[in-house]
């Protein structure tokens, strides 16, 4: 799968290959990513919009409520409202149309438009007093709380920076990129940071979660972040006799995970299999699986790479992978 770094070329793939367009919407991703290397300033534009990043109170945009309305309202009253729109749609804003359609809403003689919707969405007044509105908002989140059996939670915004620390760390990001086969274990990261395993670990993951939308697994780590990281480093070491157990079919297998966290337990192999173009037979991934195949089995990192044919260097990656299954069975930590 070759790198793209051109934005117009990326936006141009994205829209128009089928392929790429379908496994990435299936995963979720709807349009191009903001470069992690861009300016905090340059995300939120001329105006201070950083209370939206927190999530407790988001603006609605005009798609939103139109989106609202299709999905909730009934066939009579869709019909009704539509007919409004399309009349409305004759004029300008300030044509009679407009105006019209306006009073054909207002005396449209249905009750579901006079009902709530049932969604946390009200209308604030910015004139009201600070403290009223504050404890208005604060029964009403209870309400909605108890209603609905939510949990409470709290504000993690103190430890981000050191979530993302943990996580540049030990997946090698560095100057606005990941520095390929920069990993660290984070026994390693623990020690830069001047905390214990545990804590780093907690860091860690829940720097994982809130950058991937995933728990951290072995299995999910290796779905996202091993063609960048190991890939290569296995390639380099691998042992020409080894390379035959280690082949994959050389042409591409159908994309059909659109789960990651499954991982690689399937028939069909993983995303970047999915994705691999016919070329050179050895498939590093195969390879990643035999290692972690030869790990759970345990066997020691010298028998691994006597047994695969792999050359000293990729001691690095066995630790790592090894350290990523022993963090399977040690969860996030609850404080």
């Amino acid at each position: 799968m070759r790198q793209v770094d051109n934005d117009a070329e990326a936006s141009r793939m994205f829209l128009t290959d089928p392929l790429i367009l379908r496994t990435m919407l299936g995963l979720g991703v709807n349009g191009l990513p903001v470069d992690p290397a861009t300016d905090f300033t340059d995300l939120i534009g001329d105006r201070d919009q950083r209370q939206w990043l927190r999530g407790a109170i988001q603006p609605i945009t005009v798609r939103s409520i139109a989106g609202l309305l299709i999905a909730y309202l009934g066939e009579e009253t869709l019909s009704e409202v539509g007919a409004a729109f399309q009349l409305a749609s004759k004029g300008d804003r300030n044509s009679d149309d407009r105006k019209k359609a306006v009073l054909q809403v207002k005396q449209c003689q249905l009750d579901e438009l006079d009902q709530f919707l049932d969604a946390p969405f009200y209308s604030l007044s910015p004139v009201a007093p600070r403290d009223q509105m504050i404890s208005d908002l604060a029964r009403i989140q209870a309400e909605w709380r108890e209603r609905h059996n939510l949990p409470t939670t709290r504000s993690r915004e103190p430890e981000l920076k050191n979530y993302l620390r943990a996580w540049d760390l030990r997946e090698g990001w560095e100057n606005g990129e990941y520095r390929r086969g920069a990993i660290r274990l984070l026994k390693d990261v623990a020690d830069t940071l001047g905390k214990n395993k545990s804590t780093t670990n907690n860091w860690y993951r829940s720097a994982f979660h809130l950058i991937t939308g995933h728990d951290f697994s072995s299995a999910n780590w290796q779905e996202l972040m091993s063609a960048m990281h190991l890939t290569g480093l296995i390639e380099e070491s691998v042992n020409p006799i080894s390379v035959d157990r280690l082949k994959r079919a050389p042409s591409p297998r159908p994309v059909d995970d659109t789960t990651i966290s499954e991982g690689r337990n399937r028939s069909g192999g993983g995303l970047v299999e999915g994705l691999a173009v016919s070329g050179s037979l050895f498939d590093p991934e195969q390879c990643i699986t035999e290692i972690l195949r030869l790990i759970d089995e345990g066997q020691t990192d010298d028998q691994i790479i006597d047994e695969i044919g792999l050359g000293e260097q990729v001691s690095k990656g066995i630790a790592f992978l090894r350290e990523n299954r022993e963090l399977d069975s040690k969860p996030l930590a609850s404080k």
